[in-house]
């Protein structure tokens, strides 16, 4: 990750570099011709002025820049560059032939045989003779040659300074990235508020799979207590009928109650093989439209039953409710609501299942007179193997995981589940469900 940042560091470093060096070498070129330019025809005024004045041109013989004298005929009269005057007509040169006409005239040319280029600026004498100075450019780049030798050298040393900067920066930036990862178990707050989503995601997960490790440890535990209760009563029965130490007359007793354990087993073993199944990512029923009031009305016809036994009496009211679901999970649903609220009702108690299609989702609602639960444990009775009251629980047979199935399959599909209860009053379940 550090030579990645430092890479593209280092990449945004030269690059800046290269464009600064290229924008100013183009500006300190455009400075440096306009400067020769406005140099020029400054110079060439200055002469001008001294010639009107009745100086000889020869006193500027010595010049550095190309001073020429052309009469109106344009014929060459001085060159102080040349001890041959040409015999060349000037009077069709377009800056001669300006500054007849204005006054002024200035033109720049290039010269392929000699690669390099000229600026010319002439002016209208009093006498009405030109003048007419120049300059080649290789007086140009030789002042714009230092000017660039400078400029490489602050380049360069901008390039050196980039690279320790990029690389230093990099570590900087990379370190508290680097002791998140180091520490996942107590990661500290981000020294960057634009890392601060990022961390606050590891601390989640992080505090996820704590909680999940934990769950797992529990659940392990609860199932091998669960499961161990029955094994053992079941091998205690079955070793004294094999030891022939049961009398004839309690044979039909000990074989009721290893059948009573051994469906305990098999419901508990149903119910975990249930909840592993929804807690699977890869169980993915396909989910279709299934009338919510049709399955539960089916639901109550089969437990009640157990109601009768119970001395409970179930009252069932519901309509047309086409949910998004599939009939094994809603069936599953609707069956632990209803069967929970029998199971911890009280003698000649009530059960009221009532479904209702709303415009935006349909509802179960399973409202019971029984025992209700304390405030404290409101929170926890949709925990694994959790039980309010433990003796009691026994004595119903469950196994702790119905509610459990039922917060894990409302979240499957989609649904919310709210429940309220109170003490020696009695417990409602509302689950609302996504219409087809």
């Amino acid at each position: 990750m550090v030579n990645k940042i430092f890479n593209n560091g280092l990449i945004v470093g030269l690059t800046s570099v290269l464009l600064t060096v290229i924008f100013s070498v183009l500006v300190v070129f455009g400075f440096f011709e306009s400067q020769i330019k406005n140099d020029l025809k400054e110079e060439t005024k200055s002469i001008a002025v001294a010639l009107n004045n009745g100086v000889d041109v020869s006193f500027y013989k010595n010049q550095k820049a190309r001073i020429t004298l052309i009469d109106s005929k344009g014929n060459v009269l001085f060159d102080n560059q040349t001890k041959t005057l040409s015999t060349d007509n000037h009077l069709e040169r377009p800056e001669i032939k300006e500054a007849i006409q204005n006054g002024e005239g200035q033109v720049i040319r290039r010269s392929s045989t000699m690669d390099s280029t000229t600026y010319y600026y002439a002016l209208l004498l009093e006498n009405s003779n030109i003048l007419r100075v120049s300059m080649n450019t290789n007086s140009i780049t030789l002042m714009f040659t230092k000017t660039i030798y400078l400029i490489a050298v602050i380049a360069l040393f901008v390039i050196i300074l980039s690279l320790v900067l990029a690389y230093k920066l990099s570590k900087k930036i990379v370190k508290p990235i680097e002791e998140i990862t180091e520490n996942l178990d107590d990661i500290k707050d981000s020294p960057y508020e634009e890392l601060k989503p990022f961390t606050d995601k590891i601390k989640a997960q992080v505090e996820a799979e704590k909680k999940l490790s934990q769950m797992k440890r529990q659940f392990t535990a609860n199932v091998s207590h669960e499961l161990k209760t029955p094994l053992t009563s079941i091998s205690g029965y079955a070793e004294l009928l094999e030891g022939g130490m049961v009398k004839s007359e309690d044979v039909s007793k000990i074989g009721r109650i290893i059948h009573k354990e051994s469906q305990r087993l098999i419901g508990l073993t149903h119910d975990i093989i249930q909840l592993s199944q929804l807690e699977e990512y890869d169980y993915k029923p396909i989910l279709d439209a299934v009338d919510l009031n049709k399955i539960t009305e089916s639901c109550v016809e089969t437990l009640e039953g157990k109601a009768e036994k119970k001395n409970v009496k179930i009252h069932y009211e519901g309509e047309t409710a086409k949910i998004k679901g599939t009939k094994s999970l809603v069936e599953e649903l609707a069956y632990n609501i209803i069967e929970n609220a029998i199971k911890y009702n009280v003698d000649n108690g009530e059960v009221f299942v009532t479904v209702k299609d709303l415009e935006d989702y349909s509802v179960l609602i399973v409202k019971d007179t029984g025992i209700g639960i304390p405030q404290k444990y409101q929170e926890r009775v949709f925990e694994r193997f959790f039980r309010v009251d433990k003796s009691r629980s026994k004595e119903t047979g469950g196994t702790g995981l119905g509610l459990a199935i039922v917060k894990h399959t409302v979240d499957y599909l989609g649904g919310s589940l709210t429940l309220k209860s109170d003490l020696n009053v009695g417990t409602t379940i509302t689950v609302k469900l996504l219409k087809q």
